[in-house]
């Protein structure tokens, strides 16, 4: 069988749309059960002690945040979980779940923070 240059090229082209089809759909179900750092919630906000900031409803099993300038405290629903000092993370470990994730600070004055809220296996 002889197989001219055009119709070679239109098989590998073919072959390249499937592998890269196949690549997506791999990575899409491996996002079902994504890391805590995959998912930040309230990014570019600060809190204090009266400003709690909710992050959307997502499925998780953990919330982790850390203040910056001062100490925060993290939560899930009406579910509080530990508070920690500046630089050190506080955690909360809902069972698996859909919940809406918050993060606190435990000072007056403001503080930036990274909080992150997912599913840990």
């Amino acid at each position: 069988m002889r197989i001219n240059r055009k119709s070679a090229c239109s098989i590998l082209g073919l072959l390249a749309v499937v592998c890269a089809a196949l690549a997506l759909l791999s990575s899409s179900a491996s996002a079902e059960v994504a890391s805590p750092d995959s998912a930040e919630f309230c990014n570019n906000n600060t809190v204090n002690n009266v400003q709690k900031c909710f992050g959307v409803a997502r499925q998780m099993n953990e919330v982790i945040g850390i203040g910056h300038q001062t100490g925060v405290c993290v939560g899930y629903d009406t579910t509080q979980g530990s508070c920690a000092p500046v630089e050190n993370p506080a955690v909360a470990y809902p069972p698996l779940g859909t919940y809406q994730p918050w993060i606190i600070g435990t000072a007056s004055a403001s503080t930036t923070f990274t909080a992150v809220a997912g599913v840990v296996e």
